[in-house]
């Protein structure tokens, strides 16, 4: 976003493995998204080479690290050097790249107005509306549902009143979502979880007023939503 604000004109080739390439559909002034699947020896990295070395970029943005830029035709390069963090927070380790650390870019998504009339709709209803998502990657991520649900409860019941439970999580996470199906009422609950893809789900984070969540990339859509 950053880039787009400062270089309107400017269009984007986005590379990203295939969990996060949906995030990047909507991004305005995209030329592509290049899913990257993993290889042996290394060989997506020939893959992309191979994919992208035909044309002169203005700029590459590599936040892995890698040694891809060297390879090709481009006017300016930023790379992630691995240590460099010095265990300062992500956001300010990423802004270091395009030397913008004064004045960081906080997370963000872009979604088009169909994917926010689609978000209104499946939250449409009175009441605050409390996110949860219960899943994560590993079991040592994941706090223990019936937690999730003692929360929900004493929210909902409390502070919260009257408010809506909003699930979250992938298609793989129903285990996971299912202590939550009967803390509130059918009709307070927005069932999301395996339903809907990620940029709705983001859109539809912006509309809660408060998220809980185990350490998971649905976590940091919700940074980036501001819930």
């Amino acid at each position: 976003k950053r880039l787009l604000d400062e270089i309107p004109n400017a269009r984007f080739t986005i590379v990203a493995g295939k969990a996060a390439a949906p995030l990047f559909a909507e991004t305005p002034q995209l030329d592509r998204v290049i899913v990257m699947e993993k290889a042996r020896n290394g060989g997506h990295w020939f893959k992309l080479w191979r994919e992208v070395r035909h044309r002169k970029w203005g700029l590459i943005v590599d936040l892995r690290g890698s040694a891809i830029s060297q390879f090709l035709r481009r006017e300016r390069r930023a790379v992630y050097k691995r240590g460099s963090g010095g265990g300062v927070h992500k956001v300010i380790e990423a802004a270091r790249l395009l030397k913008i650390e004064d004045e960081p870019p906080a997370p963000y998504l872009f979604t088009s107005a169909a994917t926010e009339a689609y978000a209104d709709e499946l939250t449409a209803g009175k009441g605050p509306i409390l996110a949860m998502a219960p899943a994560a990657n590993w079991v040592g991520k994941t706090w223990p549902a019936e937690r999730f649900a003692q929360v929900a409860i004493q929210l909902l019941g409390g502070p919260m009143a009257g408010g809506r439970l909003m699930l979250l999580g992938g298609p793989d996470d129903s285990q996971a979502v299912a202590a939550l199906r009967n803390v509130v009422p059918r009709e307070r609950t927005i069932d999301l979880a395996g339903k809907v893809e990620l940029l709705a789900s983001y859109a539809c984070l912006k509309r809660a007023q408060l998220f809980i969540g185990n350490d998971s990339g649905l976590m940091h859509m919700a940074a980036a939503a501001g819930s």
